[in-house]
């Protein structure tokens, strides 16, 4: 099997090996770094089932077949690196959207170094993506049930905790600093003041359209706007004599209009102490549900 999670996890753990004998300034460095973080993906992608690293993109779907461990001709075909990160996003709750985001950005600058005459890893300075490198190689080898120092060497695995601690706390004290700015702000208001900025924002609450709902502000607890995108959608049941359907959020904004604090993603949200996870029941019919997944049936008849 080509795409077992065991022999992923250590050719990215060689090529962490050998990025580790290059200097500090030799861009080759950093660029077997990225290598080593695509394998390190689909170790944990595979860990999960092959199947999920397997192109759909065949007729006959033969990559699924070969991930399910039945014999085919030729090469089979994973998944697109993009798509990788966007199943762990899924699937791992500690990778979100700040973690899909920076491995998505290294495995350009790794294409661009492959697929162009550029240069891209001789412009970046290693301290300043480290720390977060080493945060998502964190997360993934804790889902996989391995240690830093598994994967790195206890030296450099020590390292790694201290710059994952440092980048975690400066993050941490920028977001308190921020929430105790705006409520110095809003408690120096006249309480009449404050009142009608916090009734405001509850009556502007009960219009906020989907996919927005209402949570407390960690700075003034006035009602404030969180806003995400769709996680899962439940199957549909009835209720209340119509047909609803649950949708799962993860929230990727939050913004208060009494003191005007705003958070701009969902890091940012859970140092401030806010669930970044949220439902909404939307009402629907069958025919609106299931139209979107059999469109061309529909086109058809």
């Amino acid at each position: 099997m080509k795409w077992d999670p065991g022999e992923y996890w250590l050719k990215s753990r060689t090529y962490q090996a050998r990025a580790a004998e290059m200097g500090r300034d030799e861009p080759e460095r950093s660029f077997w770094r990225s290598l080593a973080l695509e394998h390190l993906m689909r170790a944990a992608l595979t860990n999960v089932h092959p199947a999920l690293n397997a192109d759909p993109k065949n007729d006959e779907g033969l990559n699924l077949l070969y991930a399910f461990g039945i014999e085919i001709k030729g090469e089979p075909r994973s998944i697109p690196i993009h798509a990788v990160t966007a199943r762990l996003e899924r699937i791992i709750k500690s990778f979100q959207k700040p973690q899909r985001e920076f491995c998505d950005y290294l495995m350009m600058q790794r294409n661009e170094e492959v697929h162009t005459c550029e240069l891209p890893f001789k412009a970046m300075s290693e301290a300043k993506w480290l720390p977060h490198y080493y945060e998502v190689c964190s997360i993934l080898n804790e889902f996989l049930r391995k240690t830093l120092e598994d994967y790195f060497g206890a030296d450099e695995a020590k390292t790694a905790r201290q710059l994952i601690t440092a980048r975690s706390s400066a993050k941490r004290g920028e977001i308190e600093r921020r929430i105790a700015a705006h409520r110095a702000v809003f408690q120096g208001k006249l309480a009449e003041e404050q009142g009608a900025l916090a009734g405001a924002q509850r009556a502007a609450a009960t219009g906020w359209p989907h996919p927005a709902t209402r949570t407390t502000c960690p700075s003034c607890k006035s009602d404030a706007l969180l806003i995400g995108s769709v996680e899962g959608t439940s199957e549909p049941i009835f209720a209340d004599g119509g047909l609803v359907i649950e949708q799962r959020f993860l929230a990727a904004s939050l913004n208060c209009g009494a003191c005007e604090l705003q958070l701009r993603d969902v890091e940012e949200i859970v140092l401030a102490g806010v669930e970044p996870h949220y439902t909404l029941t939307v009402h629907t019919d069958l025919h609106e549900f299931f139209e979107p997944d059999d469109l061309d049936f529909y086109m058809n008849m």
